[in-house]
């Protein structure tokens, strides 16, 4: 960042935005000691906006943000062939909003609530106002020592914590049990630390890069909600208790890793694999409902283990010049996460409790094969000796076997809604499915030039799941998260005499009409496609008295 030959420098920046009357305020100061033994980098960002309008001219409400975040960096070279970096980050975001950003409006209020409560309560009586605060604080060492190329050692070590605390007006209802309650405290904390080395070295003919590893990440929720409507209920804690859907807990995942790159002449083959070790505890809910001892509630909150390992093969053949192949084959697994293992229903009393209500503390990994493949094309010299280009396509197929999932609609074969079969006590939250299929096509270009440049990319993605997820015995069914095609087309021109730079940009979305039927508790809604156009230009300054100076206009 800094220029040649100096040792300070810095930049202020400045953005508006008049859809939302975004304003973003941004300045950094950095510098290095002589011979560059320390640096050093503060950076400050302030980002505050109303509502977004959406095309009709109406206000998106509950969009509008206040955030303030910052950074701070060090990297001291403590020796020739050792580095110490430390950072810290820190930022705050405030403001009212739906307790979940899925996408959709905030529903409106009625008129008799507007006339009850006033206009800007009565809209406030559907959100709440949350108050959010992350910090990240890590440590890298590196030794790397010249003239050995079996060490380049890397031990680094990062905990982050964030807190969130929303509350509700004080005009709001006693409800919104499955939606944190009228006021609720979140905190998460993270610790990761992780050894590494590279080790680069040929045996005959053979070059390779190899990569040792481990990994440890300790993950902890600490969760609280007040939900007014059960203060004088003694299965609810009185009021106070961890969501029923987001239960306190801890996972640590302990891991080990190695990668072997071998090269010879214009192949590369890598062979990788990883174990994975990963601990998963759940704090009994403080509301007996939610805890309960009921052989028929099936509240187990004990531990659980999962290990596994994670290989892959991979190839990289640089066929020609202009041309490489690759492609890899890969078999991963997850755990379940803390809201999986932990999630419960109700079951105050034996007559009470959900058809559902358990920890699902059964659950097996969730696994995935991958397979991915494409080629990379380069060119130079198109339209003129300054031009290049470059196209990558990549497919790539996925088979989810053992898909974690909410247990709904069908809770096992042969259960008849109504019916005179009773479910079996202490029946799980979530289950693990048969899984699904997913396979797509992507495509990235690039061209450039002095006077001009130009880029092309588009996506296509499907998807079906064995079964389906209200009922793994019936007929399948689409995946109801995949994406719709898209297509981004830009291209410009370049005036390098006066520092310019002025394109357009068109991003082109199909409708996604491969949704679930009506009725389906999965169903995303369908969607129509649509196309946004944009228009820039990037103004910048090398030399003179504004040396430095960039100013960018988008439409």
């Amino acid at each position: 960042m800094l220029r040649a030959g100096e040792n300070v420098g810095g930049f202020l920046k400045y953005s508006h935005h008049t859809n939302n009357s975004e304003n973003i305020r941004t300045a950094s100061v950095y510098g290095r000691t002589p011979g560059s033994a320390v640096d050093v980098l503060a950076f400050v960002t302030d980002r505050d906006s109303g509502d977004l309008r959406k095309p009709d001219g109406d206000p998106f409400r509950f969009s509008s943000s206040d955030m303030l975040s910052g950074l701070f960096k060090v990297n001291a070279r403590i020796a020739t062939d050792q580095r110490l970096t430390l950072s810290a980050m820190r930022g705050r975001s405030t403001g009212w909003h739906p307790f979940a950003a899925l996408g959709e409006d905030v529903a409106a209020p009625t008129a008799a609530d507007i006339t009850r409560y006033g206009y800007d309560e009565a809209w406030r009586r559907k959100v709440l106002f949350r108050d959010q605060d992350d910090d990240t604080y890590s440590i890298k060492w590196r030794y790397a020592p010249a003239g050995n190329p079996l060490v380049n050692l890397t031990a680094s070590y990062a905990y982050s914590k964030t807190t969130q605390h929303d509350v509700r007006t004080a005009t709001a209802s006693s409800g919104f049990l499955g939606t944190l309650g009228s006021e609720s405290w979140v905190g998460y904390r993270d610790q990761l630390a992780e050894v590494r080395n590279e080790s680069v070295f040929k045996w005959g003919p053979v070059e390779h890069l190899l990569t040792l590893g481990g990994q440890y990440h300790r993950n902890d929720r600490d969760t609280l909600m007040h939900y007014k409507a059960s203060v004088r209920d003694a299965t609810y804690n009185y009021g106070y208790f961890q969501p029923y859907y987001m239960p306190e807990g801890g996972q640590r995942t302990t891991s080990a890793y190695a990668q072997d790159a071998m090269t010879i002449r214009d192949v590369t083959l890598t062979v990788a694999s990883r174990f994975d070790r990963v601990d998963t505890e759940g704090q009994p809910n403080i509301a007996s409902r939610y805890a309960s001892a009921l052989p028929k509630a099936g509240h187990d909150y004990s531990g659980v283990t999962y290990t596994g390992w994670s290989p892959r093969v991979g190839m990289f053949w640089k066929a020609t010049p202009q041309m490489a192949l690759f492609n890899d084959i890969s078999r991963t697994w997850r755990a379940p996460l803390i809201d999986e293992t932990y999630t419960v229903q109700g079951c105050a009393t034996a007559a009470s409790c959900s058809s559902v209500p358990g920890t699902s503390r059964d659950l097996g990994r969730e696994r995935v094969n991958a397979v991915r493949g494409g080629a990379i094309f380069t060119t130079q010299g198109i339209l003129g000796s300054d031009d290049s280009a470059v196209v990558r396509l990549t497919a790539f197929h996925h088979n989810v076997t053992d898909a974690i999932n909410l247990r709904r609609g069908i809770l096992y074969d042969g259960y008849v809604r109504g019916g005179d079969n009773v479910s079996p006590p202490g029946l799980s939250n979530y289950r693990n499915l048969s899984g699904y299929r997913t396979r797509g096509i992507e495509l990235e270009s690039f061209y450039d030039s002095r006077r001009f440049f130009a880029s092309l990319s588009a996506s296509m993605q499907r998807g079906h799941r064995r079964g389906s997820q209200n009922d793994p015995w019936g007929p399948d069914e689409v995946v109801s998260t995949q994406a719709a095609d898209k297509l981004i087309v830009s291209a410009g021109v370049k005036i390098p005499e006066a520092g310019l730079a002025i394109g357009w940009r068109g991003k082109f979305v199909a409708r996604q009409d491969r949704v679930l039927p009506p009725g389906n508790f999965y169903r995303l809604p369908p969607s129509a496609g649509y196309g946004l156009h944009s228009l820039f230009m990037t103004w910048r300054v090398d030399q003179g008295p504004l040396d430095g100076l960039e100013a960018r206009l988008t439409i």
